[in-house]
C-alpha cells in the first residue's frame, strides 16, 4: 500500500523569527511567529513551481502559524478542492522549546485562525475544513513525546513516519520545519553544524517509503536525491535540544541561527 505513496516535504517560508539569511542573530524569542512579506512571496513562488497540485489528496501542516500560512498560500489551489482537508499534525512541530518553536493552545489557535490567515493571498473557504482533531491538550507544552530532547525528537519522527505510512492517501503534502525534517527523513545530507538545517525556506523535496517499511518501522527515501547520509553530524542541534554532544571546539555557547 504505502510503497507507492508519494510525500512532498516542505519547509515553511521565512518567518519573523528567522530572518537569519540576512541577520545571523535571528530572533528566537518571537512566540509562534507569522511569515514575513518575503516569506509570503516565497510561498507564492513555491505555488507557481510546484507541479503536482492536481494529484495531492491531503495537505498536512505543523500547527504553528508559519507552517499553516505556508500550506494555505502555497497549496491554495489544492485546498480549493472541497474534498481536500488541511490536517494539523502536532507530531510535525519543530524540535526546540524556544518561543518561536512553541505553538498556540488549540482553542486559541482555532479562534484566531481568521487572523492567522488574514495576509494569505489565496482566498479559500476553509470553514469546517481545517482539522484540529490531533491537537491534544498540551501538544505545545514541550513535554512528553514533544520534549526538546534528542530521544523524544527521534521517537516523534518515527511516530510521524508510521502515521504517514498508514494514511490512505497516495499523494501527500506535509509542511513542517527545517531541523525536524532531518529527523523525519533520517537524512543529514548538507547539514553543517551549527546551522539548524540544510533545507532552504520554502524548499520542497519528494519522498517515498523504502522497501523495508511497514506499519511498525517506516523509513523515507528521497526520490531523485543524493545518497542518504544516515549519520547525524556531531553536535547537530546541541543548542536546540538536550541529549546531544557538544559541537566540536565550542567552548562557549554558539549563537545558532533561528532558521528552523
Amino acid at each position: 500500500m504505502s510503497r507507492t505513496k508519494i510525500i512532498y516535504l516542505v519547509r515553511h517560508g521565512q518567518a519573523e523569527h528567522n530572518i537569519s539569511e540576512q541577520n545571523p542573530q535571528g530572533n528566537s524569542s518571537v512566540k509562534d511567529p507569522n511569515l514575513t512579506p518575503l516569506g509570503r512571496s516565497q510561498c507564492q513562488d513555491l505555488r507557481s513551481r510546484f507541479p503536482h497540485h492536481s494529484s495531492v489528496e491531503i495537505v498536512l501542516a505543523s500547527p504553528l502559524r508559519r507552517t499553516i500560512q505556508t500550506a494555505v498560500t502555497a497549496f491554495g489551489s489544492v485546498l480549493s478542492r472541497p474534498e481536500v482537508p488541511l490536517l494539523l499534525v502536532p507530531l510535525a512541530q519543530e524540535i526546540s522549546a524556544r518561543p518561536c518553536d512553541t505553538g498556540t493552545d488549540p482553542e486559541v489557535l482555532e479562534a484566531a485562525m481568521q487572523d492567522v490567515l488574514v495576509n494569505v493571498d489565496v482566498k479559500v473557504n476553509l470553514d469546517g475544513r481545517i482539522d484540529y482533531g490531533l491537537l491534544e491538550e498540551g501538544w505545545n507544552g514541550k513535554a512528553g513525546k514533544y520534549e526538546a530532547s534528542l530521544k523524544a525528537v527521534e521517537q516523534r519522527a518515527a511516530e510521524l513516519r508510521r502515521f504517514l505510512w498508514k494514511r490512505p492517501e497516495t499523494s501527500i503534502v506535509l509542511v513542517t520545519h527545517g531541523a525536524f525534517l532531518h529527523y523525519l527523513t533520517e537524512d543529514w545530507t548538507g547539514l553543517i553544524p551549527p546551522r539548524g538545517t540544510a533545507y532552504k525556506t520554502c524548499e520542497f523535496r519528494t519522498f517515498k517509503f523504502d522497501e523495508s517499511s511497514n506499519e511498525e518501522n517506516a523509513h523515507l527515501v528521497e526520490i531523485g536525491g543524493p545518497p542518504k547520509q544516515g549519520i547525524r553530524p556531531v553536535g547537530a542541534h546541541a543548542h536546540d535540544i538536550t541529549g546531544v554532544e557538544p559541537f566540536p571546539g565550542a567552548e562557549l555557547p554558539v549563537q545558532t541561527p533561528a532558521a528552523e
